[in-house]
C-alpha cells in the first residue's frame, strides 16, 4: 500500500514537472513537436502512463521531456568564388 502512494506521488509528481516544462516552450518550440498548447496535458498523461502519444518526445525522471534531435550536419565552411572575365 505504501508502494503504491509513492508510485502515484512519483507520477503526480512527474506529470507536474512535464507540464511545466512543455509550457515553458515557446510556440514555434511547440510546433516542431507537432503539438499544440491544449494538448500538453492529455499529452503528458498518456507519457506518465506509459503510453506516449508522439513517437519524438521521451519522458524522463531528471529532466521532464526531451525531443529528439535529428544529428547536426556538417557546415561546408570552403566557399569556391568564381572571377568572372569581362
Amino acid at each position: 500500500m505504501i508502494t503504491r502512494f509513492f508510485r502515484a506521488l512519483r507520477r503526480w509528481h512527474t506529470r507536474n514537472v512535464t507540464i511545466r516544462e512543455l509550457s515553458a516552450l515557446s510556440d514555434w518550440q511547440l510546433r516542431d513537436l507537432g503539438i499544440t498548447r491544449g494538448e500538453i496535458p492529455s499529452l503528458v498523461d498518456g507519457l506518465v502512463q506509459g503510453t506516449p502519444a508522439l513517437p519524438a518526445i521521451e519522458l524522463t525522471t531528471t529532466t521532464g521531456v526531451v525531443a529528439n534531435h535529428a544529428e547536426k550536419l556538417p557546415v561546408e565552411t570552403s566557399r569556391e568564388e568564381h572571377v568572372i572575365a569581362a
